[in-house]
């Protein structure tokens, strides 16, 4: 269970929120390198603040694996090592909200920006792959907060994942579908003692950020599909005539059957191999009270989901945790954004209402979903 919830926000002063200010006094421990020292002793003069811990030190990596309320100092002027140190305080345990600049940044991801400080953007995909999205969204004036109702873990018997790929001759080719699908194929080949980059069958990928992981894993993929879903791959496997052949596919406990249908139809045969399992994390209160809190003047949530699993988990946590009052509070001033139709196909079954689609599972395209989720009405969630 993530124990220490950061609060990352800009240099207090006049880049700072008032929201990110009261944060900031509530904190118990700060992390603040010696270029924000400044601002962070003028702010002392007005409130009782602990004092910074260099981030550099090695007191920084005991900070964050201490349960209790964390404030990163971070200049936002360097995306890369913000997502960077993100990245570092993730892989300790701790979980996080992201207070952008008053002023957004020009982030390379939309020239459109959000209304500064009413808007706040709640990422459920696991939480290992949050941080360079959260970095581009508070560049164009999000908050954010990472609130992972996925974890990725091992499939139930791992044997069953290392028998099959030590049989992979008699396959023609093998699939991947996500980029954590690519990591889990790369790291059981190199356990039977071989890598990606030595694989002797045709690999493909749906979509190109889970290509350019493969790439980075040792391999480029064979064929790719341009649309990345699992219709864009059937297309392209259809047009090299593929479909006939045996292939293996590695993908997550859950996933869609458009594939091997596919494979059927066109006289071959797809066998799904299970790689890594998609759960519901267990979650510190604090990151609830964070989501629950409420705002004044009235905020709006634009809730972010990648699949309709992700909304379940959502929903689940909710009900279990919240009190119903806070619940109601919540959904009322939601907007729910998801990556594609198939999500919002769950998403709904589950009594939610979508009010904008990606056009395509991108970030870039989610990015364009959520800026138009801003100004969407309509009806709370009924859940």
């Amino acid at each position: 269970m993530p124990s220490t919830f950061v609060s990352v926000i800009p240099p207090p002063g006049r880049c700072c929120s008032t929201d990110a200010l009261a944060r900031l006094a509530a904190a118990d421990r700060i992390i603040a390198g010696p270029q924000h020292c400044a601002a962070l002793a003028h702010a002392r003069t007005r409130i009782a603040l602990p004092e910074p811990i260099d981030p550099a030190s090695a007191a920084a990596g005991d900070a964050l694996r201490t349960a209790g309320q964390l404030i990163w100092i971070q200049g936002f002027t360097d995306p890369h090592g913000l997502t960077r140190d993100l990245a570092r305080a993730i892989a300790l345990g701790a979980c996080y909200e992201l207070f952008p600049p008053i002023r957004p940044l020009a982030v390379p991801m939309s020239t459109r920006s959000l209304r500064q400080q009413r808007i706040r953007v709640i990422l459920t995909r696991a939480l290992d792959r949050t941080g360079a999205f959260s970095v581009a969204l508070a560049g164009r004036g999000a908050r954010v907060l990472a609130w992972p109702c996925l974890k990725v873990v091992a499939p139930d018997d791992e044997r069953v994942v290392l028998d099959t790929l030590r049989g992979r001759h008699q396959y023609d080719g093998i699939i991947v579908s996500s980029p954590t699908g690519a990591n889990v194929l790369a790291r059981r080949l190199i356990e039977l003692g071989t890598d990606l980059s030595s694989l002797s069958m045709t690999l493909a990928a749906i979509g190109p950020r889970t290509a350019a992981r493969c790439e980075t894993e040792g391999r480029r993929p064979d064929i790719v599909a341009s649309d990345p879903r699992s219709e864009g791959l059937a297309a392209e496997l259809a047009r090299v005539g593929r479909l006939g052949r045996r292939w293996l596919h590695l993908r997550a406990d859950e996933g869609r059957g458009l594939l091997s249908a596919a494979f059927e139809m066109g006289g071959g045969r797809l066998d799904v191999i299970v790689g890594y399992r998609t759960i519901r994390p267990a979650l510190a209160p604090s990151l609830f009270h964070a989501l629950l809190e409420p705002h004044d003047p009235p905020r709006t949530d634009i809730l972010v989901f990648g699949s309709g699993k992700a909304g379940r988990h959502c929903v689940e946590n909710l009900r279990n945790w919240a009190p119903q009052a806070d619940a109601m509070a919540f959904w009322s001033r939601t907007r729910v954004v998801t990556i594609g139709p198939a999500t919002t196909a769950a998403v709904e079954r589950l009594g939610l209402d979508v009010s904008v689609t990606a056009h395509m599972p991108s970030d870039e395209a989610l990015a364009e979903a959520i800026f138009a989720a801003e100004g969407a009405t309509g009806p709370a969630p009924t859940t």
